[in-house]
């Protein structure tokens, strides 16, 4: 009967040990540690009155009363008889013991770059870009995405985007009949950047996304249409950003390329996959260039709608409780081996 209870226990430290832990809090998981239990407040002199002022460094406890509290509704600490009850204030009128706050000085772009970086910082990317679209159907909205993929922070990335072709049946890209246009958060409105309704040079750095700390992203909502005059035949976007860092450096981050097809009018496309994203190549016919300035590049003053920060990148690699979930497994498993041992010696010896 014993030996049955061991080999029930071990069976059950087998499989729920491992599921235990990787149901462990995300804190836990990330390696956080939970925060300190606060202490009491130092005693006080009897007979006296409840602090105007909550204890600097304890935290708010929630309770709504004056100067902190326990948990039991009661003054967390009194102060002295006859001690004054207005709080003291420097000259300046910032209260006695409180940190001064120093406003952050802002960003001023620099007029020419101190340097070109070895690293790309912007990457520029598009996303829900449909690889097929058939002319004359109307608007089709994606995404224009500009990354922080380095370790720098990086202060402004002016974004661009070109159209061109290779397509051999097409004499110019206009016979492709697109049109282009962003949604400016700034005034709510869309805003022609190429094609119809547009300025020969409204497609370059439309936008500037501001302020991108490592992980961070700004995204810009697109949409394209083809006219139905359009000549069906492929054509391509290159998309690029011209970033400056915390560090002075700037320069233009890699193109990427994403390539599409137009359709005649009236036809069926069946499944549209997204445009995908490679790298643009030196030779591509109509690839701009951007290394003409060597990296120092005029910073114009203002003029251009800026991108807020919409989020982060997926972050990748294993969770901190992998290494102790192995090890508790290892564990489990070495015991079960050990009870199984166990029962055959006892078998035999029987």
């Amino acid at each position: 009967m014993k030996l049955h209870r061991l080999l029930a226990t071990t069976a059950v430290m087998a499989a729920v040990g491992p599921a235990a832990l990787l149901a462990a809090p995300a804190a836990h998981a990330d390696g956080a540690t939970p925060s300190p239990t606060t202490s009491a407040a130092p005693s006080a002199p009897a007979g006296g009155t409840p602090s105007p002022s909550p204890n600097p460094g304890r935290p708010d406890t929630g309770t709504g009363t004056t100067g902190g509290s326990d948990g039991s509704g009661k003054p967390a600490a009194t102060a002295a008889p006859g001690a004054s009850t207005k709080p003291s204030t420097s000259p300046s009128g910032t209260p006695s013991g409180a940190p001064a706050v120093t406003p952050s000085p802002s960003y001023s772009r620099p007029t020419f770059c101190s340097g070109i970086p070895d690293e790309e910082r912007g990457k520029t990317s598009l996303r829900g870009l449909p690889g097929k679209i058939v002319a004359g159907s109307g608007w089709h909205e994606f995404t224009y995405r500009v990354s922080n993929v380095s370790k720098t922070t990086v202060m402004e990335t002016d974004v661009s985007i070109w159209l061109g072709t290779a397509d051999p049946k097409l004499d110019d890209v206009a016979q492709l009949a697109v049109t282009v246009e962003w949604f400016n958060p700034g005034t709510g409105q869309w805003k022609p950047i190429e094609g119809e309704g547009a300025g020969v040079f409204d497609n370059d750095e439309f936008a500037t996304a501001k302020k991108l700390e490592p992980g961070e992203y700004a995204d810009a909502r697109m949409r394209i249409k083809i006219g139905d005059k359009a000549t069906p035949g492929t054509g391509y976007f290159f998309t690029v950003g011209h970033s400056y860092g915390a560090d002075g450096q700037c320069g233009f981050d890699d193109i990427s390329q994403f390539d599409f097809t137009v359709l005649a009018p009236g036809t069926k496309p069946g499944g549209v996959d997204d445009a995908k994203g490679k790298p643009a190549k030196p030779g591509t016919p109509g690839r701009p260039d951007t290394k003409g300035d060597g990296g120092h590049k005029p910073a114009p003053q203002g003029g251009r709608a800026e991108l807020p920060v919409s989020g982060r990148l997926a972050q990748t690699g294993s969770s901190s409780t992998l290494p102790a979930v192995a090890a508790v497994g290892g564990a489990a498993v070495v015991a079960g081996a050990g009870a199984v041992f166990l029962v055959r010696r006892r078998r035999a010896t029987s």
